[in-house]
């Protein structure tokens, strides 16, 4: 298919991810704590991209985190973040961006992120390469965790159940 370029995700869904940064943004409402419009303008830019990949693809499954999954029984599923690092946003920490990937029978072949404070734009392909702002980039070919950078955000939650798993998460990795 056309679409399963190394380009071809980021040109199609991230110059319109751009847009629907700006539309997050603009829904912007701070008040006490995480910034209200923050669900409301993740949910405005997810459904943003979901009608472009629909207009394009409209046999394509989609599972966003705002809007749930949509499915049309097809072999390919878009996967989209509208705001991955939410908690950053909020606390105006310039590390958030848009993420989205493409699976086929469940098995990713493509992915892209967008961080829009740096205008940085990262994506791959399965067989295709990775690349930053489409210069390509070396990625390591390590599977030893002990010899890898990795990091992992947990993020402040009332549900002690939720931040307990996810410490015995960190733990199963770490050993």
């Amino acid at each position: 298919m056309g679409f399963l370029t190394a380009t071809a995700l980021p040109k199609y869904s991230f110059s319109d991810a751009k847009l629907s940064f700006w539309c997050l943004v603009s829904e912007k409402n701070t008040c006490v704590g995480i910034p209200k419009g923050i669900n409301r303008g993740a949910f405005k830019s997810e459904q943003r991209i979901t009608e472009l990949i629909q207009e394009r693809y409209p046999s394509h499954n989609i599972l966003g985190e705002e809007n749930g999954f949509i499915n049309n029984a097809g072999k390919y599923s878009w996967i989209i973040d509208p705001l991955d690092g939410t908690s950053n946003y909020a606390a105006h920490i310039p590390w958030f961006g848009v993420l989205i990937a493409l699976l086929e029978n469940s098995k990713p072949i493509l992915a892209g992120a967008y961080l829009p404070i740096s205008d940085e734009l990262y994506h791959a392909t399965a067989d295709g390469g990775a690349f930053k702002n489409d210069q390509p980039i070396d990625i390591t070919r390590e599977n030893e965790l002990k010899n890898i950078l990795c990091c992992y955000s947990l993020d402040f939650s009332e549900d002690q159940t939720k931040t307990d798993a996810e410490v015995q998460i960190i733990n199963l990795i770490a050993n």
